[in-house]
């Protein structure tokens, strides 16, 4: 199954100039939420989740897909350095292409 989802040009910014820099956003909580926003695709719920980062670390992304009942059924490793873009994964031997633009 393949999916597009467009995101508005303010979000995208934001997720890329975080996730691009390594030092922690003074304007925001230390480790805590910069931003959420949650796609659906088929059965699932994908959680994109921007954290700001430590004094040990940058900025990084959650993502994380919940079946029906709300449990985690895939994580996305957090090393991306930028929200658009392709992420894949595969759940039951079915794969999924969730394309954010």
């Amino acid at each position: 199954m393949r999916k597009k989802h467009k995101l508005d040009s303010t979000t995208i910014e934001l997720f890329n100039l975080l996730l691009g820099s390594n030092v922690i956003a003074t304007e925001y909580q230390e480790g805590g939420l910069v931003e959420k926003f949650t796609v659906t695709v088929g059965a699932y719920e994908v959680d994109y989740i921007l954290v700001n980062g430590t004094k040990d670390s940058g900025p990084w992304m959650d993502v994380i897909v919940y079946d029906n009942d709300g449990n985690e059924a895939y994580i996305f490793p957090p090393d991306r350095e930028k929200v658009n873009g392709e992420y894949i994964f595969e759940i039951d031997k079915k794969v999924f292409t969730l394309e954010i633009a």
